[in-house]
């Protein structure tokens, strides 16, 4: 299931970190209207070959930043970057450069939910 094909959100339910549809589902406009427990976030950019790594607190940082809405006042960014320290200590974190193949989609999957049960046919 594709929770969002372009920017989910993250929601913090209780404790526990949710993603959820976001009214941007991408070109293709891939979304199921659901809020589920996320394995990790992934970043995702183009590379030469399949490859996924975790991310340090710094490249998070750097990289959500870089997705949100600037905030324009000194009490708004404080409260950005207390949301985002909670994040990044509860949740892995990864960067997955890869190729348009199904292999980078089964790399994902089965860093993110620590499972290897992959289905190459149901996943088609």
């Amino acid at each position: 299931m594709i929770v969002n094909g372009d920017k989910p959100f993250l929601r913090r339910v209780d404790g526990a970190w949710l993603a959820c549809a976001s009214p941007w589902a991408g070109k293709e406009n891939w979304q199921t209207r659901v809020n589920v427990p996320r394995g990790g976030v992934c970043f995702v950019e183009r590379g030469e070959h399949d490859a996924i790594r975790p991310l340090n607190a710094r490249e998070v940082t750097d990289r959500i930043v870089a997705q949100i809405d600037p905030a324009l006042d000194v009490a708004r960014v404080d409260r950005q970057l207390r949301l985002i320290d909670r994040l990044i200590s509860k949740v892995s974190c990864y960067l997955l450069a890869c190729t348009v193949s199904p292999e980078a989609a089964r790399l994902s999957y089965e860093t993110l939910s620590g499972k290897e049960d992959w289905d190459d046919e149901s996943q088609a």
